[in-house]
């Protein structure tokens, strides 16, 4: 898992340049407990990518990456998936 907050203003056109091969539109939203985040999974070329949620963290872009395990596949595991809705359905901002 990775988290960083980029100096960048938060607007979802921004996030098509950081979206897996294939991608030219930016991501849906999608709602996770009280918050909405904006979400890419695997793209196109063949290769593994982590799901990666952007977040508007007071104007600026939080990205939160859950990156593997993989198996026989090229987006992390349903046990993955389970734990990452659990994880950002608990996010609160302080």
């Amino acid at each position: 898992m990775g988290v960083c907050v980029l100096d960048e203003d938060f607007r979802p056109a921004a996030l098509v340049k950081m979206a897996p091969t294939g991608f030219d539109s930016p991501p849906e939203p999608l709602r996770m407990g009280k918050n909405t985040f904006y979400y890419y999974g695997p793209g196109g070329g063949g290769v593994s990518y982590p799901d990666g949620y952007y977040f508007n963290l007071r104007g600026k872009i939080l990205v939160i990456d859950f990156d593997g395990p993989y198996e026989n596949d090229k987006t992390p595991t349903a046990e993955t998936k389970r734990m990452e809705t659990k994880v950002l359905a608990s996010f609160r901002q302080f």
